[in-house]
Parts: C-alpha cells; structure tokens; sequence
C-alpha cells in the first residue's frame, strides 16, 4: 500500500476554487452595503430637503409672507451633516442670482427681519455636507411672486 503525503492537485484546484467563489460573494456583500448606506443617506438628505423647500414654500404662498425671511424655519438636522441655507434673488432679465443671506449649522436661525418681497423670484438653496467632504448634496427651490 502506497503513502498519501500531502493533498493531490485536484484537491487544491477545488479548494482555490471554493476560496475565490467566497471571495467573490463577501466582495459582492460588502459593496452591496456600501451602495446601500450611500443610498440612504442620499435619501435623507433628499427628503430633508424637499420637505424643508415644501414648507417654505407653503408659508411664502400670500404675498403679505412672500419673502419674509424672519419666519424661516430651522433647517432639518441630517445625523452626521452639517447644513446651509441660502436664499438669494434673481434677477429675471439678466437671470443673475444676488445672495445676501445664509444660514447654516453654526447659526440654524436667522436672526434679523430682511425680507425679500421686492423682488418678483426667490431661490433657496439647500446644502447638506458631511464633515470632510466635497461634494454636497443640494436641493433649490425658486418662488415667484404670488
């Protein structure tokens, strides 16, 4: 009766075989999760932002209210976020915007009571950024006059 030392070559091709097969599926599932927590708070910030320029746009609906900027609301806190709000005026024959006031996480309120019913369109810009990144996630909203 012979020896046996050691595995045969056909033992070690199906266990690289059944190795990378693993590999492949824990990569897929990783980045899989990776995708799905990019997507949610893609989402988030998406629903933080629409429901944020919705409610705006419902208290800016008369034109006793149109641009009053003292009865902003506070932004929406996003976890892990910082935010700024802009809200400019346009100028409808040249389409150049004029910002003049910002909000942001350092100072969720605005304090002061400019308004900016002179103007016949308003836009208002959110920001949602993460600490350290670039790119930011921006939703705007213009308003015209009623």
């Amino acid at each position: 009766m012979m020896r046996r030392d050691g595995f045969t070559i056909i033992e070690v091709l199906v266990s690289i075989a059944i190795l990378g097969i693993v590999v492949i599926a824990s990569t897929a599932l990783v980045s899989g999760l990776q995708v799905n927590g990019l997507s949610r708070r893609q989402l988030d910030t998406s629903q933080a932002s629409a429901a944020y320029l919705e409610r705006v746009s419902n208290l800016w609906s008369t034109p006793a209210t149109f641009g009053n900027v003292s009865n902003l609301p506070s932004v929406p806190v996003v976890t892990k976020y910082t935010h700024e709000l802009q809200v400019c005026t346009t100028d409808i024959t040249t389409g150049l915007d004029t910002c003049g006031i910002t909000v942001s996480t350092n100072a969720p309120l605005y304090a002061g009571s400019a308004t900016t019913t002179a103007a016949p369109l308003v836009k208002i810009i959110v920001r949602y950024k993460k600490a350290g990144a670039q790119a930011a996630y921006v939703t705007a909203l213009n308003l015209g006059r009623p």
